[in-house]
């Protein structure tokens, strides 16, 4: 079981790090590569959906967060959240941060399943994380969900994660995400296309994997 906290020394904050450095470098390469930006940029068809790239990153994500919660009782996935009063679903949630536990499961608790979608009442959501793939900035529709969300999330609960933002604009769109509502932004990496430079940043994962440690630590105390 990998503990979510850590003492702060060089292996331990390559090793928190590592699973981002390689999601960065797979889904940097997509990205940049020349034909497949030629494609995305005309929508030509046999290109990969975009529904399905979106929910590799989100699922990846997933993944990454339930390592480092994995000893704090707290569970992790894809789903919706039921309002208290039981008459409303929220919008779609990339990735549900929450008490153990949940409402309904839809095709999950095999072994072979192709979805593992999860219905969690509001009482027990801990953070909602809304994935997105390029954050050129922040955008009404970035900001309708934020105003959408807020009936089944708590304040200071719902995040924003970018795949990539471009090169330079990282500090604006950070800034312009809180100013939206939005408690934490980060993001995989920076891209420049012209140039086609890719920058990773390190501290923006490490910055996010310190936020997951605290939430661990917070519902440790609590429980």
């Amino acid at each position: 079981m990998a503990r979510d906290s850590g003492p702060p020394g060089v292996y331990a904050r390559c090793l928190s790090t590592e699973v981002f450095a390689g999601l960065s470098a797979e889904l940097a390469k997509w990205r940049s590569d020349h034909e497949q930006q030629e494609m995305q940029r005309t929508k030509a068809e046999g290109r990969v959906f975009d529904f399905v790239k979106g929910l590799r990153f989100s699922a990846r994500l997933i993944y990454i967060i339930r390592e480092r919660l994995s000893s704090a009782h707290l569970e992790v996935d894809w789903g919706q959240v039921i309002d208290d009063s039981g008459d409303l679903l929220s919008p779609e949630c990339d990735v549900i941060i929450h008490r153990q536990g949940y409402f309904r499961r839809w095709n999950g608790g095999k072994a072979d399943q192709v979805m593992d979608f999860r219905f969690i009442q509001r009482s027990d959501i801990v953070a909602v994380i809304s994935c997105k793939s390029l954050v050129r900035s922040i955008t009404n529709e970035v900001r309708n969900y934020y105003i959408r969300m807020k009936p089944y999330v708590n304040p200071g609960k719902l995040w924003l994660f970018a795949e990539c933002v471009p090169l330079g604009k990282e500090k604006k769109i950070k800034t312009d995400a809180r100013a939206a509502g939005y408690a934490g932004f980060w993001h995989l990496y920076s891209w420049g296309q012209r140039e086609s430079r890719v920058r990773a940043d390190e501290q923006a994962w490490a910055d996010f994997l310190t936020k997951i440690e605290d939430l661990g630590r917070s519902h440790r105390k609590s429980g």
